[in-house]
């Protein structure tokens, strides 16, 4: 079926000004075609919140999904530091959470790439964030008294800040330790006093492109001792081994905005006319 009589040919010999607009309505098309949308954001929060609503972007042409990243550390029941970060990439699509549920200190991480727009809208609020277990083992007692607060700076994590907080039997050592909270380029700090059992070991993640490590740390076992202004890195701390498939966020790919496409697409069509 030929072309209806009223539709531009785009012949480059014979139409040279019908080539050149075929060639911006192509760059459009182009254009429309891969403006994802996503929503952007990144910030993090001590306790419940609400992001209320969030600012959204048009995508580059070489960003292919919307990403969206959290990672969450509590100490027990409402105490609790989130960081959350949203934006545009380019990756593979997947969905991959990972938690560590300790009696003391427990975490959740999640990151999700999809390739619908406005697709990276999971986490809006604390709604969907799976709960922590809050209840002791109902055969622990109550021993060793230590102050217990998370925050992301160091005055909102002080021991004139903090709780003081009885620990379980078994949990027989007081934690004094600094995390960093990695999402892509995003480090948030985040400031823990807490009780931990005997063996002083410490949660710690890395994977996809997020990342929970700890940097420094100390156990005691006297009342109030984790009350350190900063975490001392002992010889018994653990350290925390790096995944083989940890990376970095997904970087957007460099591409050209529209009106240098349309520059080069233009002399391009100009040297076939030459």
């Amino acid at each position: 079926m030929g072309l209806p009589e009223e539709m531009p040919s785009c012949d480059f010999r014979q139409a040279p000004r019908g080539a050149l607009l075929c060639f911006l309505l192509a760059a459009l098309l182009l254009q429309v075609a891969v403006g994802l949308k996503c929503y952007s954001y990144t910030g993090s929060f001590t306790g419940t919140f609400s992001l209320g609503p969030v600012p959204t972007v048009e995508c580059g042409p070489a960003q292919n999904v919307c990403g969206e990243g959290l990672i969450r550390l509590s100490i027990g029941g409402p105490r609790t530091a989130t960081v959350i970060h949203k934006g545009c990439y380019m990756a593979e699509t997947q969905d991959l959470s990972s938690s560590s549920q300790g009696v003391n200190l427990r975490s959740y991480t999640h990151s999700r790439l999809c390739n619908q727009s406005l697709c990276n809208n999971r986490y809006q609020n604390s709604s969907h964030i799976p709960a922590f277990p809050t209840e002791p083992p109902s055969n622990a007692s109550t021993s060793l008294l230590c102050y217990t607060c998370i925050g992301t700076t160091l005055e909102n994590c002080s021991p004139s800040h903090a709780e003081q907080s009885h620990c379980y039997h078994d949990s027989a050592r007081c934690f004094n330790g600094t995390f960093t909270a990695t999402i892509g380029h995003f480090v948030v700090p985040i400031y823990v006093r807490s009780c931990q059992d005997l063996s002083c070991a410490s949660v710690g993640m890395s994977f996809s492109w997020l990342q929970l490590q700890l940097q420094g740390s100390s156990c005691c076992a006297q009342p109030l001792c984790n009350g350190a202004l900063e975490p001392v890195t002992t010889a018994s701390t653990p350290t925390m081994a790096p995944a083989t498939n940890a990376g970095p966020w997904p970087q957007p790919r460099p591409w050209l905005p529209l009106p240098a496409l349309l520059v080069l697409l233009v002399l391009g069509a100009l040297g076939l006319w030459g």
